[in-house]
């Protein structure tokens, strides 16, 4: 999956998330125009309004804001109707916004090429993430802000969770042995705990050299680093590339 990163004005955006957030939810826009117009919109510094991703009409993806910051794109809240909404803390902290080219008046579906790389996009947010893909974490702007009508007013939800579930079920997992028991490993160079076997996955946390990680199980599939593709980790959604300890080439 081919990302073009755009970037935009640094005052369209915040660097990080207040409070110690993280993405829980991903938000659905439509752009109401072409995607040229989001690139230049988002870069003006006088808009300030933003978006993580863009997607066109031939599946073109655009990043403008990375997904460790905050985005400004729902942050209004006009009697919501989204049930994870935090009392008093600003939506944009907690999500990721992801715009699509096109017009809210356009009947549904949208274009094949377009959805296709909606899919694989927000499947790839939420594997990142670790959020569950359902009714409640995937929102349309307008379940935030009820004065929009985007991503559109033929926008078909249930038929877009369908497809992320479909696509969801196709990405393969890595293969994973289980330990006869637990391991101890040592930290070799200060390493990152990902919440997955690779290497955009979430930080949970950095272990120094001389740590120990108590590894349950070994994952020979994990994203390929030096050419090394495992991965420990340790029973609770914890993972640490085995280039970084004492044990790189497995147990």
């Amino acid at each position: 999956m081919a990302i073009t990163w755009i970037g935009c004005a640094p005052g369209n955006f915040r660097q990080g998330r207040p409070g110690g957030h993280r993405p829980e939810a991903i938000v659905i826009h439509i752009m109401d125009g072409p995607m040229s117009v989001a690139d230049t919109r988002f870069n003006d510094p006088k808009a300030v309004v933003s978006a993580h991703y863009g997607i066109g009409k031939n599946g073109e993806i655009h990043q403008y804001v990375k997904e460790t910051d905050t985005a400004f794109h729902a942050g209004i809240i006009v009697k919501p109707s989204w049930p994870r909404l935090k009392p008093g803390v600003n939506p944009n902290f907690y999500t990721i916004g992801v715009e699509h080219e096109g017009l809210g008046g356009v009947p549904w579906p949208w274009p094949d090429t377009q959805l296709s790389a909606s899919i694989a996009l927000v499947t790839d947010i939420a594997t990142r993430w670790n959020i569950t893909l359902n009714p409640e974490t995937i929102v349309m702007h307008r379940q935030i802000r009820a004065n929009k009508t985007c991503p559109g007013v033929h926008f078909d939800k249930p038929d877009y969770l369908q497809r992320l579930a479909a696509g969801a079920a196709v990405v393969a997992a890595p293969a994973v042995t289980q330990l006869a028991s637990a391991t101890a490993l040592r930290v070799r160079v200060n390493a990152n705990l990902r919440c997955l076997p690779r290497t955009d996955a979430a930080i949970i946390k950095i272990l120094t050299v001389g740590d120990t990680f108590n590894a349950s199980e070994m994952v020979t599939g994990g994203e390929l680093v030096h050419d090394n593709p495992i991965w420990y980790g340790d029973g609770q959604g914890a993972f640490l590339w085995a280039g970084t300890t004492d044990r790189p080439q497995g147990v």
